[in-house]
């Protein structure tokens, strides 16, 4: 790997967030060497501040704010500096000195002196904000500080494809998948890129059907649970209730959150606030050893060997396109923030340089989705790209089975007639499409009594 010649005893990586797992593999193959990692996103907390729950419950207390709103102004406090232009950063200043005053912002003041002596290398990406290039030119009068340049593959050309709907842009995913495993390539070099919520139950159906394993992000919160409601319903039982929780995940997961917020007495005092937190707390949720896993894209870096689909090349996903709806906006922005044109610019740079520069890239969009029609990237105009039709898999009779009931609809509803539908007509003619059968079928006995020691109730209702 290209940034083994950088790893030498004494030295300090500064890296991107996503980079992290990479930097750590990289580390952990060579002898143990004193290497400490420290993030972008942790280096402003390590440079200027860092605030804690206590500073926040001060805000919501004597702000009359919410939880999220308290976090906001606390992150708008990072782009202070000694121009305080507008009555915004007027306020911001004055928020600073009154939670100094109380004590309620921490600072690292030993980090650069504990950096002096040693070597520090930042992984540049190109995409480094404002405040992190203000930070980084500190940095470069304190300590011996060198840039690594990414390298970069130079104008690779992606396989763009275009399919009708995301059905047949996940069937297509998933039979190419197939193919590959089938051909050597090991599951664990395959990605899913720019994965959101609009097609995880396409994909769950879709790679269920093709025995393909996938790694999905948990898109359930803490709050989600019955577990977590009965926790927030009973705050004055909180031991109790916790020694009932069975799942070890939603168990650390609750006394985690509780553990934060130790000094409280009562914790009915902030339940508005633990509400908030158990929603942005998301589960986890087991992985497989020997799956497609997702990758983010953006500052990362994907090995030569790897192959990676990024879906919903639609302008719904990419590029983001950024609003003027900050705390602080456009009018009010100092020289350590980027305005709203500034950020659209820069995420279409980054998008085309991913673009341009990941190995073995294949980018696929649809004109519908589960919501509606959908438009395609605008990023489109510099790239040529496919129009791909369904064709039926010779990997999987469930997927066959349902997309040809698919095409029963749109033959029964418009009389459409799929090149596809005759041969999948031919090989299930035992599909019965359009039959239901609605008799009730006793379930096994034995199978209760083996997985339910305590006994199952079951009711029923008539449709």
């Amino acid at each position: 790997m290209y940034l083994n010649k950088y790893l030498k005893d004494n030295s300090v990586f500064i890296i991107p967030d996503n980079f992290k797992k990479v930097m750590i593999e990289a580390i952990n193959a060579q002898p143990l060497l004193n290497i400490k990692i420290i993030t972008i996103s942790q280096l402003k907390k390590k440079m200027l501040f860092q605030y804690d729950e206590k500073t926040i419950l001060y805000l919501i207390k004597n702000k009359n704010i919410s939880f999220l709103n308290a976090i906001e102004e606390l992150e708008s406090l990072y782009f202070l500096n000694n121009k305080i232009s507008n009555n915004k950063f007027k306020y911001l200043s004055n928020l600073k000195n009154t939670l100094d005053e109380h004590k309620l912002l921490y600072y690292d003041k030993h980090f650069l002196n504990s950096l002096a002596k040693k070597k520090v290398y930042i992984i540049d990406f190109n995409n480094l904000s404002k405040l992190e290039l203000y930070l980084i030119d500190i940095l470069k009068t304190k300590t011996n500080l060198e840039f690594i340049n990414m390298p970069l593959k130079n104008n690779l050309q992606p396989n763009i494809l275009n399919f009708q709907n995301i059905n047949e842009e996940i069937e297509y995913l998933a039979n190419d998948i197939a193919k590959k495993i089938n051909n050597g390539i090991n599951v664990n070099n395959i990605f899913l890129a720019n994965y959101n919520d609009d097609y995880r139950s396409t994909i769950k159906r879709v790679f269920d059907f093709y025995n393909i394993p996938i790694n999905l992000d948990n898109n359930i919160s803490l709050y989600d649970t019955k577990v977590g409601l009965n926790l927030l319903n009973n705050l004055n039982n909180t031991t109790n209730i916790l020694n009932e929780i069975k799942n070890d995940n939603i168990y650390d997961s609750c006394l985690n959150i509780l553990n934060k917020y130790y000094w409280i007495k009562d914790f009915n005092t902030i339940k508005k606030v633990l509400i908030e937190e158990f929603k942005i707390k998301k589960l986890k949720n087991k992985k497989y050893k020997d799956a497609v896993n997702l990758i983010d894209l953006k500052d990362n870096l994907v090995p030569s060997d790897s192959h990676v689909y990024l879906i919903g090349f639609n302008d719904e996903y990419i590029p983001k396109v950024f609003k003027d709806d900050d705390y602080i906006v456009d009018i009010e922005k100092n020289e350590l923030l980027e305005t709203t044109k500034e950020k659209n610019s820069n995420e279409r740079k980054n998008w085309i340089k991913i673009l341009n520069n990941t190995p073995n890239l294949t980018i696929t969009f649809a004109d519908m989705s589960l919501k509606g029609s959908m438009h395609p990237s605008s990023l489109l105009e510099s790239f040529h790209f496919n129009k791909i039709n369904y064709r039926a898999s010779h990997y999987s009779n469930c997927s066959n089975k349902y997309n040809l009931a698919l095409l029963y609809d749109d033959y029964t509803k418009f009389g459409a007639i799929h090149t596809e539908l005759p041969k999948l007509k031919f090989n299930y003619r035992n599909l019965n499409y359009l039959t239901y059968n609605n008799n009730y079928t006793q379930i096994n006995q034995n199978l209760i009594k083996d997985n339910f020691k305590k006994g199952l109730y079951l009711s029923y209702t008539k449709l």
